[in-house]
């Protein structure tokens, strides 16, 4: 098939989860034989370095720009405006001609078979759509309601948030909706009526595994996170829980890599930054175990399969862990006091790696194997003509 790609943020540089998401999804369609045409929405702006690797991701992309992104400061529409006079967003608020205009366009030119959306907020682009032409919706998250889930864990509003019968009104223009783990797949099904809504989570194939770690030195300890609302606050518990604990101590190196560390909060931590990291694989093996204390929100949690992927240890708070199948304590450790436990009992006896890196393995290779198979269902359904 020839698959169209709506997407509004870039592929690179991959410093994002969603980023990350609708690259490896690409990835995946074009392994599995199709051929991915994609159209960047340019929300974000990307240098020429990453547009050429845009390029050459896919089998051929046209980038275009919305009208906020052609001004002088090149912000798009955001939630300032909103945090302050308590509007919620429509769902075709961040819509916009040009966009639509394109989408009909190539799916003429490129004799497009099935057109493949990335979040619900960009469903405004089905409906330029030729009606014989299946459509999907990767939803990412969801966004009915997001600012007060958000509200609920001290975090600020940001990106997009809308109300439940916007997004209800959105997915029901897609022939196919994705949801990226099983709890929201289950949302959608009672809240909107999707009954055939399918989980797809995120599509990458275990790394090789490697050998249990035997630290000589102190522990390497690695936190990979982009820089949003919900990363800082995640930060900032931690680092106070950490001052609290007495965790910062020569038994443990504390590090954090990813465009978090441009952030004023992580030079005044004792965390060792190391800025972007273009070669994750390299990162994760220079980690003897990988943390993620995310608190609150929704949607899957990409740097907790990512580390798991690269067969790295990894402790982790319940909601770093939506969405996988936890088979240690140290998975879903209840608090964040817990979770620095975890690491400081791993730098006394550094033998519980092998235990947790052991329990990480089975459970990313089953997760991987199951995430594939539910595309390869999903695709074929696309290609029968199936529809919800």
């Amino acid at each position: 098939m020839n698959i169209l790609v709506v997407t509004p943020v870039p592929t690179h540089p991959t410093t994002h989860g969603n980023r990350a998401r609708v690259k490896t999804v690409v990835e995946a369609l074009r392994a599995a034989g199709h051929r991915v045409m994609g159209l960047y929405l340019g929300f974000e702006p990307v240098g020429m370095a990453d547009e050429l690797a845009m390029h050459r991701l896919f089998d051929g992309l046209v980038c275009i720009d919305p009208p906020w992104m052609q001004r002088s400061d090149k912000k798009r529409p955001g939630p300032s405006l909103n945090a302050v006079t308590g509007r919620v967003y429509g769902l075709d608020d961040w819509g916009f001609d040009a966009a639509t205009s394109a989408a009909a366009d190539l799916c003429t030119r490129w004799r497009i078979d099935a057109v493949w959306v990335n979040y619900v907020w960009c469903s405004f682009v089905l409906e330029a759509v030729p009606a014989d032409i299946p459509t999907v919706i990767d939803t990412h998250d969801i966004f009915a309601d997001r600012h007060k889930v958000l509200a609920k864990t001290g975090v600020e509003k940001s990106f997009f948030y809308t109300r439940l019968a916007e997004e209800k009104r959105g997915l029901q223009r897609a022939d196919h909706v994705i949801a990226i783990q099983d709890t929201e797949a289950d949302l959608f099904r009672t809240k909107h009526g999707l009954t055939s809504a399918v989980t797809i989570g995120h599509l990458m194939h275990p790394a090789e595994r490697r050998a249990p770690r035997a630290p000589k030195g102190p522990l390497s300890v690695g936190y990979l996170a982009s820089d949003n609302p919900i990363n800082r606050k995640a930060f900032e518990d931690l680092d106070r829980c950490l001052r609290t604990a007495g965790a910062y101590t020569d038994q443990i190196d504390w590090q954090i890599a990813g465009p978090l560390c441009d952030h004023e909060m992580v030079h005044q931590s004792d965390f060792r930054p190391l800025g972007l990291v273009e070669d994750l694989a390299g990162f994760y093996s220079d980690m003897d175990v990988v943390i993620n204390p995310h608190i609150g929100g929704t949607g899957l949690k990409i740097k907790s399969v990512e580390a798991l992927m690269h067969r790295c240890p990894l402790v982790a708070t319940p909601d770093a862990m939506i969405g996988l199948d936890a088979r240690h304590a140290w998975h879903h450790c209840p608090t964040l006091e817990g979770m620095v436990r975890a690491v400081q009992s791993l730098a006394d006896d550094p033998a519980g790696l092998a235990d947790l890196q052991a329990a990480g393995d089975a459970m990313i290779e089953a997760y991987s194997a199951a995430q594939f198979a539910a595309l390869d269902g999903l695709l074929a359904e696309i290609a029968g003509g199936t529809k919800l």
